[in-house]
């Protein structure tokens, strides 16, 4: 595309807030690169323990099979 305005002057003064704009874009994301980067490195040499599931631990609800048969729980139609 060419500029349908011969006025080169003209032209570099509107664009200049646009071009100050996108300077001051990139120093600062320069500047949180430099603050910020080294606050993610963290110890390579540490060594990861990686553990399994346990097995151990009791289950939240019993099994059918598990509880007593035959008997109701007090204050029911089965138990009266």
């Amino acid at each position: 595309m060419s500029n349908p305005e011969p006025g080169l002057n003209r032209s570099r003064r509107w664009h200049r807030p646009a071009i100050i704009g996108l300077v001051v874009a990139l120093l600062l994301a320069v500047i949180a690169m430099l603050i910020f980067a080294p606050l993610g490195s963290g110890d390579d040499d540490a060594e990861v323990e990686i553990l399994a599931p346990g097995t151990d631990a009791p289950d939240p609800v019993p099994a059918p099979s598990e509880t007593a048969t035959g008997t109701a729980p007090a204050g029911t139609a089965a138990s009266e």
